[in-house]
């Protein structure tokens, strides 16, 4: 079984941020040719869709076009590391560990040769974020948020250099919105980390969100991912139907992306849409099986179509069948469960499904003394 991780939109979008903050910087020259950007954009498809062959098929291709470009390295490396944020599995270590090391080479050359290159200031916040985001999944959370406070720094340096890197804002909105989202839930040394290094004590989800916004409105190539990004922030702020719009039209874009599905159930469930919940926690199901995936990794989903399932029963009065799933949830919920794709907000996910399963007891107990009397 593999390590858990941060969610998968966090990497989705750092992988996709570096090109974009680069494509976007007028004073680059050919560190993504415009006759090699679609190879690029489609490598990055694939893997966001899990055609992980494909994707690193076309990534090879462009490193073999440009070996002394920094780009196509982290491309490599941010593929293996978002298949195996996709998978849970532990198999694309050694190749991440090798792309990521050749583009820190380079970039950090780059850098020593002209300390006010604001591209190769964005790749090394961006590597920074990333090697954070890295961190956080095997666990070290006092380095992967040290990581981020490096990788805020270089970032803003390099849109101090040039301003209108409004794409840039995607990556910096990232930071913002989740680093705030985990001071105020932990605290000790951690929470004063993010508090005194990363967020400044302040609450910069809003912040967060808007750089998102601006990123979609005035970015060259950032809309679609700013959008991955604020889809999740946005179910996470309890915004629903804007949440809602934004996983229907990324589920049709990338019918392989498992978190626009998990985040379309999520919702149907509490708008008390049963079926239609139920059927895209089986789509989740379903590609897990198809991509050979751990299954026990991704029991949440499992459950998830389980809890949909019991509403669905409770609202047809069938209190018996309602009643048996419900138990099997709430024993599950009993025993320390992990979430395969919203861990981000594990406690409070889980917190719901318990409230939800309660509130599930007691339609049962009700329905079903409703029905003895009408018996009687």
């Amino acid at each position: 079984m593999g390590t858990r991780t941060y969610p998968l939109v966090l990497k989705v979008l750092f992988l996709f941020f570096v090109l974009i903050s680069i494509a976007g910087n007028s004073h680059s020259i050919n560190l993504v040719k415009s006759e090699d950007l679609p190879m690029v954009l489609d490598g990055m498809k694939k893997i966001s869709n899990a055609e992980y062959d494909a994707g690193f098929s076309l990534f090879q291709q462009y490193i073999d076009r440009n070996p002394e470009h920094p780009s196509g390295y982290f491309f490599m490396s941010a593929a293996y590391e978002l298949m195996m944020q996709y998978t849970n599995f532990e198999t694309g270590m050694k190749p991440f560990k090798k792309y990521s090391r050749r583009c820190l080479g380079i970039v950090q050359a780059k850098l020593r040769e002209n300390p006010s290159d604001s591209v190769s200031l964005f790749y090394y916040g961006a590597l920074q974020g990333y090697m954070g985001l890295q961190a956080a999944r095997h666990r070290s959370m006092l380095q992967a948020f040290r990581s981020a406070s490096n990788a805020r720094r270089n970032l803003e340096n390099a849109l101090e250099l040039n301003p209108e890197l409004y794409d840039a804002y995607l990556g910096l909105g990232l930071l913002f919105y989740y680093a705030s989202k985990k001071h105020q839930e932990v605290g000790g040394v951690l929470g004063w980390f993010l508090r005194r290094f990363v967020t400044h004590n302040k609450d910069l989800r809003q912040e967060g969100m808007d750089m998102l916004k601006l990123a979609m409105e005035k970015g060259e190539l950032s809309r679609e991912y700013a959008k991955r990004g604020l889809m999740w922030m946005n179910l996470l702020e309890k915004n629903y139907d804007e949440a809602y719009s934004q996983a229907l039209e990324i589920s049709k874009e990338s019918p392989n992306d498992k978190n626009s599905l998990w985040v379309l159930a999520r919702i149907e469930m509490k708008r008390k849409q049963y079926e239609l919940s139920h059927s895209h926690f089986q789509e989740i199901a379903q590609l897990v099986g198809k991509e050979k995936l751990e299954a026990e990794v991704f029991k949440d989903v499992w459950m998830g179509a389980k809890l949909a399932s019991t509403g669905q029963h409770i609202h047809e009065k069938d209190f018996n069948e309602a009643e048996s799933i419900n138990n099997t949830v709430r024993k599950w919920l009993e025993d320390k469960p992990t979430a395969s794709i919203e861990f981000i907000d594990e406690k409070n996910l889980f917190a719901n499904w318990k409230d939800l399963s309660d509130q599930y007891s007691e339609s049962i107990r009700n329905g079903q003394s409703e029905l003895v009397q009408a018996t009687e």
